[in-house]
């Protein structure tokens, strides 16, 4: 299946805009498509970076939002711009592994009932060491009333983001739950 990877923007230093973009790029599944929104940045190196990035790989594609709407408007601007029968959340600060989207897609595949998929998590600091890992469960719906168990990285069937009106504006963070 085609993955659209969405990622909003904004104001989001160079170093770890690069990296986020640059591990989609890397991935080994390679059907896939990076749709950015910027949410009305002023800082001119994210406008230069995606302007860039979008010139030279055709599967990456940009908006830039006129005004500033906060993560669920430009997720919104972003998921406008997809194509796939999967949208993937992506931070502009996140980093996936190579092999992130191929997982993604193999459970796809061999799950097509399957409405949302969630992988576990872990942070990075400064000097690119791991900590704090986030080892998830196969769903449970009362872990979910009191954490946030899918946040980073989830996908959701696009239609199934769709039929709820996406998502819901002056609620900032609640995509991620």
């Amino acid at each position: 299946p085609l993955l659209s990877v969405v990622m909003a923007t904004y104001e989001t230093p160079a170093p770890y805009l690069l990296a986020a973009i640059q591990s989609v790029q890397a991935q080994i599944y390679d059907n896939w498509e990076l749709c950015i929104a910027d949410d009305a940045s002023s800082s001119p190196h994210v406008a230069r970076i995606l302007r860039q990035v979008a010139a030279d790989d055709l599967r990456i594609r940009v908006t830039v939002r006129p005004e500033r709407g906060h993560i669920a408007a430009a997720s919104n601007s972003a998921l406008a711009l997809a194509h796939g029968v999967w949208g993937v959340l992506m931070d502009h600060d996140d980093v996936s592994p190579r092999d992130t989207l191929y997982e993604i897609a193999a459970e796809a595949i061999a799950h097509t009932t399957a409405r949302i998929i969630y992988t576990d998590e872990d942070k990075i600091d400064g000097q690119g060491v791991q900590y704090s890992p986030s080892f998830k469960p196969d769903f449970d719906p009362d872990l979910l009333l009191w954490q946030y168990l899918l946040n980073h990285l989830t996908a959701y069937r696009r239609d199934l983001i769709q039929s709820v009106g996406g998502f819901r504006e002056g609620f900032p963070g609640a995509q991620d739950h």
